[in-house]
């Protein structure tokens, strides 16, 4: 009966009902195997396949993070990567490179260009830094974020500085969310294990105070 069917739907979690159905899900949105997807792309086939598990809403976010989870302990799943947060603009050249895992895991640092890498967590600072020329004046990249550092950021840092030993550099607000986003940046995550030495360059709060 209609009754006892949504009586077995609010027995499953929205969770168990993400991982029944993600295998199917990862085989639609790839095409049975055969094309390369997003993130966004695999929650819209995961949305419509649970509705026979569960009424409960699915959020991009909240799928997102458990996606996060998923890969950290059965791997990446093939096929998949994310869409670019951000991105790094090289000095001398201007040339920005979009901070998705493909673009990532494509480029190739020009070691003739920079040394050193300044992340911001807010876009809107940059052209403030075009005008004083900081870039140039440090041979230094910027990485232009959208808030928390993303999986393909945290990858092309960790290989600047393990594979070319650049500096590494954060330039962040005086508020909860600022300080987070140095610590994260810095600290292994759920999300991505290893650390980052990371020169945290933000407002602190008893420099602000002193102001």
């Amino acid at each position: 009966s209609q009754r006892s069917a949504r009586r077995a739907k609010c027995k499953v979690t929205l969770k168990d009902a993400v991982l029944r159905v993600l295998d199917d899900a990862v085989d639609a949105a790839s095409g049975g195997g055969r094309i390369p997807f997003n993130l966004r792309n695999l929650y819209y086939s995961v949305r419509d396949l649970i509705q026979k598990y569960t009424d409960k809403a699915l959020s991009y976010s909240w799928f997102q993070s458990l996606i996060n989870d998923y890969e950290d302990e059965h791997g990446e799943i093939p096929l998949m990567y994310r869409d670019p947060r951000g991105y790094l603009i090289e000095p001398h050249t201007g040339r920005e490179i979009p901070l998705g895992t493909r673009a990532v895991d494509d480029y190739d640092f020009p070691l003739q260009l920079y040394d050193k890498i300044l992340i911001v967590e807010k876009k809107g600072l940059h052209p403030l830094f075009q005008a004083y020329k900081l870039a140039e004046r440090y041979d230094m990249a910027i990485v232009c974020a959208e808030g928390y550092s993303t999986r393909a950021t945290k990858m092309l840092l960790l290989a600047a500085q393990v594979d070319r030993q650049m500096m590494i550099g954060c330039l962040h607000d005086a508020d909860p969310d600022g300080y987070n986003i140095g610590r994260t940046l810095r600290e292994a995550t759920s999300t991505f294990q290893d650390r980052i030495s990371v020169i945290d360059f933000g407002l602190q709060l008893e420099e602000a105070l002193e102001m």
